[in-house]
């Protein structure tokens, strides 16, 4: 619930776990301590409404993969990319329902925020290779019938 009242919160999280990232890899990868709940808010700040905290956030998840599959908790192996790939398909690449408000400026900020969407899915799929093809058809199959952006 504070995730979703309190950008200034979630800017200051977001930015302290990519940190936290950057500077100690292996630790943040290895499970212990809060290491694993930390990961959790961050894939939950991926699709946070603050396109900044939400880019800041998939930063976190490319960082992570300069640590060794061998070296990471099995939940950072396949499990949380998993989990990426389907909540950038499904909450963070979707138009918003006023882009037909917006002005020009606007939409090249979203294009380009859907790029760097585009590259978190592409380093999901480094990681998950052909599961994230089948997590995506899945989701896309799951769609047919509605409106696919």
């Amino acid at each position: 619930a504070i995730m979703s009242n309190n950008d200034s919160f979630c800017d200051g999280f977001s930015n302290l776990g990519r940190a936290l990232m950057l500077r100690r890899p292996s630790l943040m990868a290895s499970g212990k301590g809060e290491t694993l709940a930390i990961a959790h808010v961050m894939l939950e700040l991926c699709a946070h409404k603050n396109r900044g905290i939400s880019e800041v956030s998939m930063e976190y998840f490319d960082d992570l993969q300069t640590v060794e599959m061998v070296e990471r908790h099995e939940f950072l192996k396949k499990q949380i990319f998993s989990s990426l790939s389907e909540l950038l398909a499904t909450r963070c690449a979707l138009y918003p329902p006023d882009c037909e408000d917006w002005d020009s400026g606007d939409a090249e900020d979203f294009n380009m925020y859907r790029r760097r969407v585009e590259d978190a899915l592409q380093n999901c799929s480094v990681c998950l290779q052909a599961d994230n093809l089948g997590i995506l058809c899945s989701l896309l199959a799951k769609r047919c019938s509605e409106s696919w952006q």
